[in-house]
């Protein structure tokens, strides 16, 4: 007798252990016409740490239901739809899963938006720069050749010419443009390598 009413008092531990380290979180994805959204990935982020605490396969069913078994905390949780589905990923901020919770998402209809990153940041960089050469070129060469129409004269040396030589403005350009261009290349890598999620998430 005794040894049985030990082993219910070690289940009940055991049970209320179990519920103390993990909390559930469930419901049922929509999309904006109001059918079930399947394949929907949810990913989960800790408000207080910045943590990614995703859970491996947690997803939505063919119904658009799901269940997921979570440590305690607040998240902003995610739902990202698959690529090739014209859905928004939807962001649910500050969720208390410090309980069971059932959460319920309408995900709104969105269109494909596709480019390179690469070109889209060096194309808007050389613009910016080729805008910049021509602002300071050209007004620089008409100052110049204004300078260059006032006779100039020293004494006892009569009058002297000078002339406006091309290749040195080439150079100003070349290397400018040289400048303009390793100073695009660089943020343009480093925004390939960041990853669309992350930059939903800090948006």
């Amino acid at each position: 007798m005794r040894s049985s009413r030990l082993t219910m008092l070690c289940v009940l531990f055991l049970a209320c252990g179990t519920h103390a380290l993990a909390t559930t979180i469930s419901g049922q994805v929509l999309d904006h016409l109001g059918q079930p959204a399947a394949n929907i990935d949810l990913d989960f982020v800790d408000v207080v740490t910045g943590d990614d605490a995703s859970v491996n396969n947690a997803t939505t069913d063919p119904m658009g239901h799901y269940t997921v078994i979570i440590l305690p905390g607040i998240y902003d949780v995610f739902f990202t739809p698959p690529g090739g589905i014209r859905l928004a990923a939807h962001v649910e901020p500050g969720v208390d899963l410090n309980v069971d919770q059932v959460l319920d998402v309408v995900l709104e209809e969105a269109w494909f938006v596709s480019g390179q990153v690469l070109r889209g940041v060096m194309g808007q960089g050389m613009r910016l720069t080729s805008i910049g050469l021509v602002a300071g070129v050209l007004p620089a060469i008409g100052v110049g050749y204004a300078i260059l129409s006032i006779p100039a004269s020293i004494p006892d040396a009569g009058v002297l010419e000078f002339s406006l030589s091309p290749l040195p403005i080439a150079a100003v350009v070349l290397i400018l443009g040289a400048v303009g261009l390793i100073a695009s290349l660089l943020p343009a890598r480093r925004a390939t390598r960041i990853d669309p999620i992350v930059a939903f998430r800090e948006e």
